[in-house]
């Protein structure tokens, strides 16, 4: 499955507690759902890979339904979704969707937690309705990563959490020096290159979890470090199939890097520990190709 990432910046996700186990129900009358949607399968020709949101549009070019599955349900790893069959994560999808009006105003009120929670239902109704998507919900002990601080302690940069108190739009106070806003996030700019800007331990968690060499496993945190860090990660990327025939991601990287696990343990003062642990799966029991609309 491709846990490829092109120049994303990563944002922080938790896990919901969601609604219960059991198979997943219909939408609920009141439950948000999307004015309009078209779903159409992407053209073989392209590599690209984008999930995209702005004011009342949720929009894909080529993503995999395991992509919009994995966000849909807040899952961090591929071993969190169970009984995908194999096109789950090979054919990519174009999905163009919009919201009413009426309910992009009244969501302009809302936090961007809550906003984010809206989103992520309305895309499950369009998985239920396009592709005929039905899951339960269970908690399964499963190997993980615990990620854990190293001997000698961390190497990351302590930083201020941003400021959240004043938006992009807000001008500075009277007598108040213009101030450079800086967000928290993680940026790459390549396999085998990340850079953290203020990241909390559970954004690089996030993160970890998706690349190949974590082998879809969860990575949880158990460093006891609730600040935020700037850091710079460094690596030989393990070659995936595609890349080693000449597929999409085999362009040239830095071969005489250190390995996943060394990088995380010189570079960052961490290190990643082999595990079992309480894991919440999604677990597929009926998916269908979409009709092209």
């Amino acid at each position: 499955m491709n846990r490829n990432f092109l120049a994303l910046i990563f944002i922080g996700m938790s896990f919901g507690t969601g609604s219960g186990l059991g198979q997943s129900p219909a939408p609920a009358p009141d439950a948000p759902v999307f004015d309009v949607a078209s779903v159409k399968p992407s053209s073989p020709a392209n590599n690209g890979h984008s999930l995209m949101m702005s004011e009342g549009k949720f929009t894909t070019e080529n993503q995999s339904l395991l992509g919009l599955i994995k966000f849909a349900y807040t899952l961090k790893s591929d071993d969190q979704l169970i009984g995908a069959p194999s096109w789950v994560g090979s054919k990519g999808f174009d999905i163009d969707a919009k919201e009413d009006a009426a309910f992009v105003e009244a969501a302009k009120t809302l936090p961007p937690d809550q906003r984010m929670a809206q989103i992520k239902l309305m895309v499950q109704a369009l998985l239920q309705e396009r592709f005929h998507l039905q899951v339960t919900r269970e908690t399964r002990e499963l190997p993980v990563y615990a990620l854990v601080v190293a001997r000698g302690g961390p190497k990351m940069t302590a930083m201020p959490p941003p400021d959240l108190s004043r938006t992009s739009a807000s001008p500075p106070a009277p007598g108040d020096a213009p101030v450079k806003r800086r967000g928290s996030g993680i940026r790459s700019t390549g396999r085998g290159d990340l850079t953290g800007m203020a990241a909390t331990m559970d954004l690089l968690t996030n993160v970890l979890s998706n690349q190949n060499e974590t082998a879809g496993r969860l990575v949880v945190d158990k460093t006891g470090l609730t600040g935020n860090y700037d850091w710079t990660l460094k690596w030989t990327p393990e070659k995936s199939a595609s890349m080693a025939s000449g597929g999409p991601g085999s362009g040239a990287t830095d071969e005489t890097g250190p390995s996943f696990f060394t990088a995380i343990q010189e570079q960052l003062g961490l290190k990643l520990e082999s595990q079992k642990g309480p894991v919440p799966v999604v677990i597929i029991s009926h998916v269908e190709l979409p009709d092209a609309n």
